[in-house]
């Protein structure tokens, strides 16, 4: 062994290296010849003696380790070989080399391992055969991982130095020259924090090896898993500097929920409104379970918006989230110069509960409510702009195990964004029992009296009437009306002659109000008068009055106090089932065709209800000329939250329907089986005949049926009135029938048909699936390759839909006939995957071929550029459009370039 160097080489020396290695490095920081004591003591010792095994027996304490050894043992291995270097105290590691001590480990092709100073060294090496770089060194110590050409580590000192680094802090990718690595000690028992300084360092989301973009900063300060500290900043793209520069920044990394500013989604320049930002924030996290957001909207102009979001979740409970938006708007009115403000709201709450929360009480909610059209104000796309209809409603039921009823409290809104009209019911609260056999005794006998049923269900309500921009104010609270209502049913069924089902039933209803109306007749006439242009007189300025007298006017004045009514009816339904089946044998497709038909019966009875001793209705003069002519009303007339009695008078009704169901069985010869096919769903014929009414006592008689195509992809559907009775020069009914004129079939009254196809990629390969007998060819992979063609051009609409809805009427008023069609239109939507990184999104996009034009084209195009993305979102019709140039989600997604011109910048009047 020259120069007293010991060369270990290959994997066959490994392992005795190794353990010799064990047994030198703790020793290494001491005195690698320890003295002997000067006289040893004969009882404690055992004399040497030159044999087969050395054994040396001293004191505990004759061993003593110095002040600056490590505390853990140092593990280290390498496939290649290892080269320890005595007199240097170092160990030389090649090939897929390792050192690990306690939660800090370093990989790399070439590791020095400086026991002595109790620093480690690790760099790359070139690939003498290809040349390629190899055993990148890696640096980790517990979730922190770093690689680089070069790295230096003390043990001791926790110390570092890493040269040519990458690390990865959150979703940052961290790229610099040099950085040094300190571990910062504390007074406390937690574990200490790892402190990253660096010079020119590269912040970047883009995980590319050259990134495309980043943040360059002259000094950083880098607290793992919780900030990132950078002095002056300069954004790169391409590796080329841009003028755009940052003074200071600083960027969370702590993981999980943390409180932090939530980066502007948008900048926005508006010919109105200004400059702005939008979505600009802050982020609350309050408890464990709890999220807040608050979200703000600022143009230099005076437009502003602010938004409050909130989700709470609590794990096999339930889940819950708010939104709330008020938004103020200027916009400039172009023909007077003057700028004016519009206030919205918008209010959204939504809250679903796990099944297994509670046994016996649930509760659920989804509300949106909005003021002053919020929506469509704020937000240009389809769904936001479109949708003309708004439901809410927030529901908790109670039950009691083994108790028969059970408890309703409800809240549900709906409103009309077409008339801005909204119509809120709170509190709704209904307490009802289950259907009860009062007679059903405990071993049945089979009786009919055993089936009779009682039910009773009773509900309070108070109904708020406003306009979206009256919701929640004086007015609305002064209009509410509230009620209360009592039903009782009672029904039975059973069987006569086997196959007919007999369905007596009585209902009985108490309603409450708390205010009624009284009108009254003011005899005094009116003069009114309009001003009108003159149409004979070009000048403008010029105008003629009109006047008119009004004879007389009805009052309506508001009682408050308790009033109510009370309906009742009675009834008994007798229907049955009755099949024809015709047969057509084995040699047609067609084996079998079945005809349904259920016919019902039933009577009906309800007394009149315009009884001047029930006190329901009134009646009041109307024309101080003509005392006689007058009219009758309710006196729950508008204030009725259940409705008012009916004004049709007393009722005996037989009521009459069939309804007819179409099948077929055809044979398939793919699968040698009879399968059923739907014919018609359903085709029902209606009407009554009113025994009590003193004319007209037919009905209209109403023809409905229901129709799918190509398996479900198109659905018809159908209705006809037909009236059995003519009509005057005026298109008045009278009492005189068609029958009588010696015609069978009634009068055709109106008419309608409908189609409305939905087709979808999933609807497509359902109609087509085994639509073809299965040929077994020699040559198979043509057309398997053709199949899979046509598969890959399908999945690129897999989340794609096209409707067409269509509709046309006929209608008869006299003796002439019109036919006109309501509704021709096709519309589609979704999104469609072209390549890999390019994609088509169509919020909406149609045709109205009754008013020839578009409805409301919403189109979008994006494209994926690894780390950034491009998107544009355009809406021609309400002239809106965004282009979008940025980063992908994530920390550094505030760096983007838009443009944009929103709804109230366009000339399109909206």
């Amino acid at each position: 062994m020259q120069n007293n160097r010991i060369h270990f080489w290959k994997a066959t020396s490994v392992w005795a290296i190794f353990v010799f290695c064990l047994g030198v490095v703790p020793l290494a920081a001491q005195d690698p010849f320890p003295k002997l004591p000067d006289s040893l003591n004969v009882a404690d010792t055992v004399p040497l003696a030159f044999s087969d095994t050395f054994q040396l027996r001293a004191r505990p304490n004759t061993i003593r380790f110095s002040n600056d050894s490590l505390d853990a043992p140092v593990e280290y291995n390498a496939v290649d070989s290892m080269v320890l270097d005595n007199i240097a105290k170092k160990i030389y590691l090649y090939g897929q080399a390792f050192v690990k001590y306690t939660d800090i480990s370093l990989k790399a092709e070439f590791i020095e391992l400086d026991w002595a100073n109790n620093i480690v060294t690790a760099e790359l090496r070139e690939d003498t055969v290809t040349g390629k770089v190899i055993g990148v060194p890696e640096f980790t110590e517990g979730e922190q991982v770093f690689t680089a050409k070069r790295m230096r580590y003390n043990f001791k000192t926790k110390k570092g130095m890493v040269y040519d680094v990458r690390t990865t802090q959150t979703d940052l990718f961290v790229h610099g020259s040099r950085m040094k690595l300190i571990q910062e000690e504390k007074k406390d028992t937690s574990k200490p924090d790892n402190i990253l300084f660096g010079q020119k360092l590269l912040f970047t989301t883009c995980s590319a090896e050259h990134p495309h973009f980043g943040i360059r900063s002259t000094k950083q300060k880098i607290i793992p898993d919780k900030l990132a500290i950078v002095g002056p900043s300069q954004i790169e793209i391409m590796g080329v500097p841009t003028p755009l520069w940052l003074p200071f920044g600083f960027f969370p990394l702590k993981k999980g929920r943390s409180t932090g500013l939530l980066f502007p989604r948008d900048y926005e320049y508006s010919e109105n409104w200004g400059f702005g930002l939008r979505d600009i924030g802050w982020y609350f996290p309050v408890g464990d379970h709890l999220n807040l957001a608050l979200r703000s909207n600022i143009y230099f102009k005076g437009t502003y918006g602010l938004s409050l979001q909130a989700d709470y979740r609590k794990r096999y409970k339930f889940s819950s989230g708010l939104n709330l938006r008020y938004d103020s708007q200027v916009q400039e009115n172009r023909s007077t110069g003057k700028y004016g403000r519009t206030n919205s709201f918008g209010f959204q709450y939504n809250h679903n509960q796990e099944a297994a929360a509670h046994p016996s009480a649930k509760f659920s909610a989804n509300i949106n409510i909005q003021g002053n059209r919020n929506q469509s104000r704020v937000f240009n796309d389809a769904y936001s702009v479109l949708n003309s209809q708004l439901y809410s409603n927030a529901n908790f039921s109670k039950n009691w195990p083994g108790k028969p009823y059970s408890l309703t409290a409800s809240f549900n809104h709906s409103q009309n964004l077409t008339n801005r009209k909204a119509t809120i019911n709170f509190p709704n609260v209904q307490f009802q029992t289950q259907t009860l056999y009062p007679f059903k005794k405990k071993v049945s006998n089979d009786k009919w009296y055993e089936t009779i049923a009682f039910r009773y269900a009773g509900e309070a309500r108070n109904t708020f009437a406003a306009t979206d921009t009256t919701l929640f104010t004086k007015k609305m609270w002064e209009d509410a009306v509230a009620g209360a209502r009592h039903n009782l049913d009672a029904n039975t069924s059973f069987k006569v002659l086997k196959y007919i089902n007999v369905n007596p039933n009585v209902t009985f209803s108490e309603v409450w109000q708390l205010k009624s109306i009284a009108k009254s007749f003011d005899s005094s006439p009116v003069i009114t008068s309009d001003t009108l242009d003159d149409p004979f007189d070009p000048d403008p300025q010029k105008s003629i009055i009109r006047y008119d007298t009004v004879f007389g006017t009805v009052k309506t004045d508001t009682l408050s106090g308790f009033a109510a009514y009370r309906q009742f009816s009675a009834g008994i339904s007798l229907n049955t089932r009755i099949f024809f089946t015709l047969k057509t044998g084995k040699l047609t497709p067609l084996r079998a065709v079945r005809w349904e038909m259920r016919p019902n019966l039933s009577f009906n009875y309800s007394p009149n209800y315009l009884n001047p001793a029930l006190n329901y209705f009134d009646s009041v003069q109307l024309d101080s000329r003509f005392p006689l002519r007058k009219q009758i009303y309710s006196r729950f007339d508008n204030i009725a939250v259940y409705g008012t009695p009916s004004i049709s008078g007393r009722q005996m009704a037989i009521g009459y329907s069939l309804n007819n169901i179409f099948q077929a069985k055809a044979y398939s010869k793919k699968d040698s089986m009879e399968k059923k096919i739907k014919l018609i769903d359903n085709l029902v014929i209606g009407g009554n005949y009113n025994y009590a009414a003193d004319s007209l006592k037919w009905s209209q008689l109403n023809v409905s049926t229901t129709a799918r195509f190509f398996k479900g992809i198109t659905t018809m559907g159908f209705f006809m009135s037909l009236d059995p009775y003519l009509e005057n020069s005026q298109g008045v009914r009278y009492n005189r029938t068609v029958w009588q004129q010696g015609r069978i079939i009634p009068r055709m009254e109106t008419a309608r048909f409908s189609f409305v196809t939905d087709l979808t990629v999933q609807k497509i390969r359902e109609m087509f699936q085994g639509s073809k007998e299965e040929v077994v060819t020699d040559v198979r992979e043509r057309p398997q390759q053709q199949g899979s063609q046509n598969q890959d051009f399908l999945s690129l609409f897999e989340n794609f839909s096209i409707s067409h809805n269509l509709d046309f009427f006929w209608e008869t008023r006299g003796q002439e006939t019109t036919f006109r069609m309501g509704t021709n239109s096709i519309n589609a939507q979704g999104n469609i995957e072209l390549t890999k990184n390019w994609g088509v999104s169509v919020g909406n996009i149609g045709y109205d071929f009754v008013n020839k034009g578009l409805s409301y084209p919403a189109i979008g195009f994006t494209r994926d550029l690894h780390c950034w993305q491009l998107s544009f979102n355009w809406q021609p019709q309400r002239g809106t459009y965004v282009l979008n140039i940025q980063v992908k989600p994530g920390t550094l997604d505030f760096i983007k370039i838009p443009y944009q011109k929103n709804n109230f910048d366009t000339r399109s009047g909206f």
